[in-house]
């Protein structure tokens, strides 16, 4: 069942939730950019929308609420590979919002007994991803390589992320549907640290250019380090990531080209 709608609208909300036992959110407007121009509205979506989504589970008797958070919460790490015992210090209403809603995880498990998990999503990447989420590196960059342009760069490429395919991170998700008494924040992530320049490097070989990557300024505001320690994960969930980055790219770029063969036209 298919039901297209407005989290901010109740009835919408109610109806969605009918005859549910699991509840998996991950609605949100997630563009960092887009929430520092707009922090009232990614706060009305993101936290207010969730805590429709929250009541009405109560309401339904919903068994166990998994929340998609972000490793947006933690700022700029003063450590790595990030623990979720790392102190949080969001830095854009994006990441405030989804705080915001951890939080309320939290207090609706304390007060009112709902079972809630939220992960903390790193860099995740895989087919139909648009180019404006954090990991929106590796869209941009195939976008221009398959153009035969160099990738952008922001910054000198050394900076460094946890990037992890979409299906390791939907095993996640059913893992943690199937694990009893399993709740609060949990990282999810490949556990392995990539640089921008190595991730560069990689992309273009596959499209076999002669092309070297153009850098530009750095983004206000970008840190300089992301690195999941993904120990909670492997203990509480028996979550071992099975994709390499080598093997999502792979499977990424199949996906674009199947796209680009359904649609001739587009040319």
């Amino acid at each position: 069942r298919f039901l297209r709608g407005d989290i901010r609208n109740r009835k919408t909300v109610k109806e969605a939730l009918k005859d549910v036992d699991v509840v998996f959110h991950l609605a949100a407007l997630v563009d960092v950019s887009f929430s520092v121009k707009n922090p009232a509205l990614v706060n009305h979506v993101n936290v207010c929308g969730s805590l429709n989504i929250l009541e009405e589970s109560l309401k339904q008797n919903v068994k166990k609420f998994i929340f998609a958070s972000s490793c947006a919460v933690y700022g700029e790490p003063q450590y790595v590979p990030i623990d979720e015992e790392h102190p949080t210090n969001p830095q854009s209403p994006y990441a405030v919002s989804k705080l915001a809603v951890e939080k309320y995880c939290q207090i609706f498990n304390k007060l009112y007994g709902l079972e809630t998990v939220s992960l903390r999503l790193f860099n995740v990447f895989g087919p139909r991803q648009g180019g404006k989420t954090y990991s929106g590196v590796i869209t941009k960059m195939v976008e221009r390589l398959k153009s035969g342009k160099p990738p952008v760069i922001f910054g000198d490429g050394t900076q460094t992320r946890d990037f992890v395919f979409v299906l390791d991170v939907i095993d996640a998700f059913f893992k943690v549907m199937n694990t009893e008494k399993c709740i609060g924040e949990i990282n999810i992530g490949s556990g392995r640290e990539t640089s921008i320049n190595k991730l560069a490097k990689l992309l273009i070989k596959k499209f076999n250019l002669r092309v070297e990557p153009v850098y530009m300024k750095p983004k206000a505001g970008e840190i300089k380090r992301s690195w999941g320690n993904i120990e909670k994960a492997k203990r509480v969930l028996g979550y071992t990531p099975k994709f390499s980055l080598n093997q999502g790219l792979e499977a990424f770029l199949q996906s674009t080209r199947k796209s680009l063969e359904c649609k001739p036209t587009d040319f």
